[in-house]
């Protein structure tokens, strides 16, 4: 018979305490990892929600240079009288020719269809855009501001008239 030292004749296993530290172990381990993915898809959501709102408030300022350099190719002054965006202040713009002066925040909301955002029919969503034009000398100022839950973006840009020049 071969003689075995004492320590090794009472081992045969794993004991309790060394249980209880490995599954600790492969607990910290799957909780970092699932913290990791669910604050990786949070900000994911959140660069999309800035995304889609940096393109609206974009489109929104190409709307209105578009809005301007059209009425100029029926040979009338920029933001003309009798047009609908003469005046300074709050406007719902959108691509199909939607435009309409606002008074208050709360219903410039946009809606989704067909792939497209517009103010007038569709899918309610989370964003609304307002259109806030200012005269400041020989310039127009327009502020495209796209809000949606608790976050806003605002663009600007000075539309001069360049035919002057």
């Amino acid at each position: 018979m071969r003689f075995k030292p004492p320590s090794l004749i009472f081992q045969k296993g794993f004991g309790l305490i060394e249980t209880v530290v490995a599954i600790f172990i492969i607990t910290v381990g799957l909780i970092g990892g699932l913290s990791l993915a669910i604050s990786s898809t949070t900000a994911a959501r959140n660069v999309r929600e800035r995304f889609v709102a940096y393109a609206l408030a974009q489109e929104g300022l190409e709307l209105v240079r578009n809005y301007r350099d059209s009425v100029w190719l029926l040979e009338q002054d920029g933001f003309a009288p009798g047009q609908t965006m003469e005046n300074d202040g709050d406007y719902a713009l959108d691509y199909t020719g939607f435009i309409e002066e606002r008074g208050a925040l709360g219903d410039y909301e946009l809606h989704y269809e067909n792939g497209l955002y517009r103010h007038d029919s569709g899918a309610a969503t989370k964003y609304s855009r307002l259109i806030t034009l200012q005269t400041q000398g020989n310039s127009k100022v327009v502020i495209s501001q796209v809000s949606w839950a608790d976050h806003e973006l605002k663009l600007e840009v000075h539309l001069y008239n360049w035919r002057d020049f």
